[in-house]
């Protein structure tokens, strides 16, 4: 039985290779990974697992001594300890990394933590660019939106793939695809990221990358060269904020050399159509000691396909101080009023066509001093090492609904959610097949009332496994924790056990009377009680066989002794 279990166990080794054959692929083409490290990871503990079959199968009829059995255990733990080693101590510690040349107290936090724990509260917070990465707002009692239990693969990603689903740029490749790091290209101002944080409670948000507000005709610009760039410079675009002497805007980032970039606009009909725009370069460019420069212009070309130069300005903010700041510019289009032309964008490096660090940017688009960027829905409260934003515009993390809006499915529920026509302030989405015949009742009477705006119940208690929530209603609703609806939860209202349904997809909701409440959500899983009362059988049976085998050991040397002296 032995050989075969470590026949088994080896077979496993080739069959995990191959089921994990693309992330190996992915890591070695990709990441860069030098081949001998999963080589030797893989490889040493199967040539030693296989030495050890060998071993037991050349003394399968000899037999095994008791220094054998010890020899070959003392193998088996130094092969799992050399695989730990190996798969992750080693990349981790010494060939990836370099070890902290002095001991810190990772949990004493950075003074951003200070803030957040001060303001937070029960309110989430979403930290982008590696603050705060996954799992790490717990150790600082933070409640991160990844904290809404991305173990729950089944609905958690989904639920937070689609709110980023309309921006192209964002890929699924490096996040989003198995967890959420918080580390990739997202804008927070589109209409969908703004109602994932409205719904998950996200009041702060840490964020390395100035939060700007979003210019409309530099999107239309992206838009229309989707897929349209110049084969091969499809990196030289890209929108990006840029910050230049302390403030920040959403600009379109173009290295050069870039040939016209097409921007298809109509030019307004009025008196003095003038289009405002300012450009400048990346500050990571400054005192550098390469780099010279780029020029920025700006052609039309009209409906008859002649094209006519209205813009040209050279910059080199790396040798003259005084251009390190955002430089406006703006061309007379009044010659087009009423017509539709291609404003064509280009930069061209500098007298030595040195390109090197040379990130261009185009800003501020507008007509006739109209400003087109979108007012910034978050509010600057600190900045230091990191900044901090605030949300206000966000739904409580316990919040009473008086009206429902039903669905079928799952995928029907998140299509709902994205739905700009929804005003989640008011309606809650619920699976109707997850509803009983009482409860479909109640959402009938709920939804025969006039709407009104949810209104926030009050955290008494927050535990990991244990939330206690006060609520007061005037009229029948359903309060909704937008905790996840992990299964293993149970809930009591008033001390009564109460039935919990999922709602807006991914949280949980307890149907209420009128009148006050306490609702109490206690993790209890069956499977708990289940492996739990397994693994004392199984204790209970080891311990027993541990007392019985010795026993029987000295009752057979007994019975040898007493036929020996008969």
């Amino acid at each position: 039985m032995k050989r075969i279990t470590l026949a088994g166990v080896f077979l496993l080794i080739p069959l995990a290779i191959f089921f994990s054959r693309h992330t190996l692929r992915h890591e070695f083409l990709e990441m860069h990974l030098r081949h001998h490290y999963p080589n030797m990871a893989l490889g040493v503990p199967a040539i030693g697992i296989a030495g050890v079959a060998l071993l037991l199968f050349l003394f399968r009829r000899r037999g095994t001594t008791p220094h054998m059995r010890t020899l070959l255990g003392g193998g088996v733990a130094a092969l799992v300890t050399c695989e730990m080693c190996l798969n992750f101590i080693a990349p981790t510690h010494f060939w990836y990394n370099k070890l902290a040349p002095m001991a810190q107290n990772a949990f004493a936090g950075a003074p951003y933590i200070d803030v957040l724990k001060k303001l937070a509260g029960n309110d989430r917070v979403f930290a982008r660019d590696g603050f705060l990465f996954p799992n790490w707002a717990a150790a600082f009692q933070l409640y991160d939106i990844r904290n809404l239990d991305a173990m729950y693969e089944k609905k958690y990603l989904p639920f937070i793939q689609d709110f980023f689903s309309d921006q192209k740029n964002v890929s699924f490749l490096y996040d989003l695809r198995d967890r959420f790091n918080g580390i990739g290209n997202y804008s927070l101002t589109t209409p969908l990221a703004e109602r994932l944080l409205q719904l998950s409670s996200v009041k702060y948000i840490v964020s390395a990358i100035p939060l700007v507000a979003p210019n409309a005709m530099i999107d239309e610009v992206m838009e229309q060269n989707r897929g349209r760039l110049i084969p091969g410079k499809e990196r030289l675009i890209t929108p990006k904020p840029f910050i230049l002497a302390g403030e920040a805007r959403d600009a379109m980032g173009e290295h050069p050399p870039y040939e016209r970039l097409p921007y298809r606009i109509r030019v307004p009909n009025e008196a003095k159509e003038i289009f405002d725009f300012s450009y400048a370069l990346d500050p990571a460019v400054f005192d550098k000691t390469v780099g010279d420069g780029v020029e920025f212009i700006i052609e039309v070309k009209d409906h008859s396909g002649a094209v006519t130069k209205q813009f040209s300005r050279y910059i080199d903010p790396n040798h003259n101080v005084q251009e390190r700041r955002w430089m406006d510019g703006q061309i007379d289009l009044s010659a087009y009023h009423g017509q539709t032309v291609e404003l064509l964008f280009t930069t061209t490096p500098g007298p030595k066509g040195n390109t090197l660090n040379d990130w261009a940017a185009w800003s501020n688009f507008h007509f006739n001093g109209h400003d087109t960027d979108q007012a910034l829905p978050f509010r600057l409260i600190y900045k230091a090492e990191t900044s901090i934003y605030r949300y206000d515009d966000v739904l409580p993390r316990a919040a009473i609904y008086h009206h429902c809006a039903l669905v079928s499915g799952g995928k029907e529920a998140l299509t709902k959610l994205l739905d700009p026509s929804l005003n989640i302030f008011q309606s809650v989405v619920l699976d109707v097949r997850g509803l009983s015949p009482e409860q479909r009742i109640q959402v009938g009477e709920m939804n025969r009332e006039a709407s009104v705006p949810v209104h926030a119940a009050s955290i008494k208690s927050y535990k990991s496994q244990d939330v206690q929530i006060e609520a007061s209603l005037d009229r029948s609703g359903i309060l909704v924790l937008n905790d996840t609806a992990y299964p293993g939860w149970t809930a009591s209202v008033d001390g009564h056990p109460a039935g919990w349904v999922e709602a807006n997809y991914l949280f949980r909701g307890v149907f209420l009377s009128p009148g006050k409440h306490t609702v109490r959500f206690r993790y209890q899983p069956k499977s708990f009680n289940r492996g739990a009362t397994i693994s004392g059988l199984t204790a209970a049976a080891l311990l027993t066989m541990g007392f019985i085998a010795p026993l029987r050991r000295r009752t057979n040397r007994w019975r040898a002794g007493n036929a020996a002296l008969q």
